[in-house]
Parts: C-alpha cells; sequence; structure tokens
C-alpha cells in the first residue's frame, strides 16, 4: 500500500518538512550558507548576457560555451546550458567547494522551449540544496506566479507577482524579496538553529532507535503493538516491520501515547483528512489539540 493512500500527503509532507528544516538546519547540508539577503548579488551579469543567452534565438544559445564569471561581490559563477527534450535551461551556477552544482546557494536558473525560446520559468536556490528553491512562472503579460518548494511540498503556490518574466530576467534578488513582502516565508531560508535544540533532540532521540526497526511492505505497528498489514490488517507472521507510513505512524504513537494512553487505530487513518480529524480530536487531551 503507497504511503499516500494511508498518511494524508500535506500532513506527511509537513512532518518531513518540519524535521529536515528544524532538524538538519545547522548541520551539515546547510553550514557554508548565509542569510538570504546576504547573497551576492549578480543581476548585473544577469543584465550583460541579457540579449545574448535569454532572448537569443535557442539554436545559437545551445552552440555557446560555458564561461566563468567573478561577482564583484565576491565568488565565482559559471554560466551553461543544459538541454532537455523540449526545453533547454540556462544556469548561473554558483562556486561551492570548488564545485558548480547548479543548486549551490544563489544559484540561479532560466528554462526556456527549445522550439519557440519562449520563457517557461525562473528557479532561485536560496538554500545549498536542490530541493529547495523559489520559482516564477509567466500568469500573463504584467503578471507571473511564484511558487516556494521544500522537498516536493509548497510553502507558497501559484501566488499572482506584479512582475513580468522579462523583469525578473534582471531584477536584483533583494528587490524581489522586497516586492513578495511578508508573502514570502523567509523564516524557513533564514532560521535561527538556537531555537530548534529540542527538536535536534528528539531527532537525535528517534535516530537511536532505528536499529529496532525493520522495513516491511505496507507494514505498520496496530493499536495493540502488534505488526500488521496496512491494506488488510492482517498480522505479519515473519520478519515484521514498517513501511514508511508504518514508520510516520510510530513516529506519532510516540509523541502522543504519553499523552492519550494509547497507539493510534489504523482504520482511521486510512480516511480523508477531513474526516479523521474531527474523530481523533475526541481522544486527545485539550492539552496537545492541534490549533484550528
Amino acid at each position: 500500500m503507497s504511503c499516500g493512500r494511508f498518511i494524508n500527503r500535506k500532513f506527511f509532507s509537513r512532518f518531513v518538512l518540519a524535521a529536515l528544516f528544524l532538524g538538519v538546519v545547522s548541520g551539515g547540508l546547510f553550514a557554508r550558507d548565509i542569510p538570504v539577503r546576504h547573497i551576492v548579488d549578480d543581476s548585473s551579469l544577469r543584465i550583460s548576457i541579457r540579449d545574448t543567452w535569454f532572448t537569443e534565438i535557442p539554436a545559437r544559445v545551445l552552440n555557446k560555451s560555458s564561461f566563468i564569471h567573478n561577482l564583484p561581490g565576491g565568488g565565482r559563477i559559471q554560466v551553461r546550458t543544459e538541454r532537455g527534450k523540449d526545453e533547454f535551461g540556462i544556469v548561473l551556477a554558483r562556486e561551492q567547494n570548488g564545485v558548480f552544482s547548479g543548486f549551490a546557494q544563489g544559484s540561479w536558473g532560466l528554462v526556456r522551449s527549445r522550439e519557440d525560446g519562449s520563457l517557461s520559468k525562473i528557479r532561485i536556490f536560496l538554500r545549498s540544496d536542490q530541493n529547495t528553491y523559489i520559482q516564477f512562472r509567466p500568469f500573463n503579460e504584467d503578471k507571473t506566479v511564484m511558487d516556494v518548494v521544500v522537498y516536493n511540498a509548497y510553502l507558497v503556490h501559484s501566488l499572482p507577482m506584479p512582475l513580468t518574466m522579462e523583469r525578473l530576467l534582471v531584477m536584483p534578488l533583494g528587490e524581489l524579496l522586497t516586492v513578495a513582502g511578508g508573502k514570502f516565508p523567509l523564516r524557513y531560508f533564514d532560521p535561527r538553529p538556537e531555537m530548534y535544540r529540542d527538536t535536534r533532540a528528539f531527532i537525535g532521540n528517534v535516530r537511536k532507535r532505528l536499529s529496532e526497526l525493520n522495513f516491511r511492505d505496507d507494514g505498520a505497528l496496530h493499536e495493540n503493538n502488534n505488526y500488521v498489514f496496512i491494506n488488510t490488517l492482517e498480522a505479519q507472521s515473519s520478519e515484521p516491520g514498517l513501511n514508511c507510513s508504518g514508520f510516520a505512524k510510530w513516529v506519532v504513537d510516540g509523541l502522543l501515547r504519553p499523552f492519550t494512553g494509547e497507539r493510534l487505530e489504523i482504520t482511521p487513518l486510512k480516511q480523508p483528512y477531513g474526516e479523521r480529524r474531527k474523530k481523533r480530536l475526541r481522544l486527545m487531551p485539550c492539552s496537545v489539540r492541534p490549533r484550528t
């Protein structure tokens, strides 16, 4: 049984998101990153290559050789193309540890159609993580829409912005964030690690117990602490274990059981989120009720 059918996708995405951002942010993944508003501006470079890379005929752009540009404010950028079947990308890849990965903090990318050269999206990496970025897509002649994406979850989705794609080609990042204002969730990209000491301790405790667990397709722990198959609720006979949904339930059970005195039932968890939420509230004391 797939994870999406057992654990509500929105809930599961936010669960993973919280673990990644609140627990990992002070570790090696983002250790070399700086506050977003301190990222060295590259708009002068984008202005200089606008006509020759961003709006030039696709065939001519794809024949160009990559080059390295030294930013006046410090750091280096490699400008290159990446080919796809129907589209191609123009990547302004920041250097990090001698490598131009394309997703180091501050990297910028434009996707264009190979057929007519039209602009389909602009993507900016505010942290050194290929799964974390903001992107802009055309909406009409006067507006674009903004997405803020973290590990396949949308923090912001299709938010209309009073900016054209042409303006975004050369717009400084700081100015862009000013236009977005409070609608841009900057706190996820400039977190304060000291605020998440308890979360990191929690993740450390979970990690210590991982050796107790085995993987089993469609597996989970029932409310009676027996290993069962999620789809049928039949008992597992040999080599019991959990799948990804079963693991998420195991974590949540560990959080709630000290308050409720019981583990979650599996059947309600397989219901649509709206139906399940009302049922579970009756089992939870006021002190741990989620905010509505």
